[in-house]
């Protein structure tokens, strides 16, 4: 699966779980670029 079409995968479940930065750090690994990725997807799309 592609980058984009996980990192909306991740922003829904980011969403649909309240989860936290911390989390999302778990979640997606220390990579500060797939990081800020996924958090921009989920501010984005949200």
């Amino acid at each position: 699966m592609d980058d984009d079409i996980n990192a909306r995968y991740w922003a829904r479940v980011f969403q649909l779980s309240n989860l936290d930065l911390a989390t999302a750090v778990m979640i997606v690994g220390p990579d500060a670029r797939a990081v800020a990725q996924f958090l921009g997807n989920a501010g984005s799309r949200y």
